[in-house]
């Protein structure tokens, strides 16, 4: 039986103030399904396919997939600010910040949410990738797109944003409904390694900064383009 559409004001928008494991459990599982089956935030499901980042990310073992979600999930919880859009009591989209003064993994009590089970397993090959080529790269894009090693530690920074890819929930407006609450007194930014959520980024009044930088990995290449989108007064 085909999904029934459902309507934004039949959601509930929250920040998670306290998440046990279940929890955190339940948001990963919707990353991990929204980037392994819809490509970007507004696709459907049947139009989806795997985010290549996603797949660099995890060597192309999707087993590999929920435990990589749990961590960047559970340190968003530590170190930043989760929020949710609920279907009664089903996650079904998810937001993570991280607010001025803190950063994805800046301390060991975010490295000890989740992300650490995931490093275990890793092969020498994808840790290689990890430490001595993608987090340098990384930086560095970051640093020279916002044209300083500390404007991203003093703006709000989108981690995440996910939609669980059932039509159900997909192109109904939720991604949006679900950011547009958290607006931020200070400059905002984000990385996206998908051109379609680059370009939808853009007509919510986000700015592309300086150029993309291209990412290669032994499982696939992928782009970054980097956004900042100025505070609503």
């Amino acid at each position: 039986m085909a999904s029934t559409n459902i309507e934004i004001s039949q959601l509930v928008f929250k920040k998670v103030e306290q998440a046990t494991n279940d929890v955190l459990d339940s948001m990963a599982h919707v990353a991990a399904e929204a980037y392994r089956f819809g490509r970007n935030v507004q696709d459907t499901a049947s139009k989806g396919g795997s985010d290549d980042f996603t797949r660099a990310c995890i060597a192309d073992n999707w087993d590999l997939n929920l435990a990589f979600q749990r961590g960047v999930v559970g340190a968003q919880q530590v170190g930043g600010e989760n929020w949710v859009a609920l279907d009664n009591d089903k996650i079904v989209a998810v937001a993570g910040w991280y607010p001025p003064g803190r950063m994805l993994f800046d301390n060991p009590e975010q490295m000890n949410a989740g992300w650490g089970a995931f490093a275990e397993k890793w092969t020498p090959e994808l840790g290689d990738w990890w430490m001595n080529y993608f987090l340098p790269r990384y930086a560095k894009a970051t640093d020279a797109a916002l044209g300083s090693p500390d404007k991203k530690k003093e703006s709000w920074h989108l981690q995440m944003l996910v939609v669980l890819p059932d039509p159900k929930y997909r192109q109904r407006g939720i991604a949006t409904a679900l950011i547009a609450d958290t607006d931020k007194t200070v400059d905002m930014c984000l990385e996206s390694e998908v051109e379609a959520n680059t370009a939808m980024y853009t007509k919510w009044g986000w700015e592309i900064q300086g150029d993309k930088t291209d990412f290669e990995s032994p499982h696939g290449n992928f782009s970054m383009w980097v956004l900042l989108k100025k505070p609503t007064l």
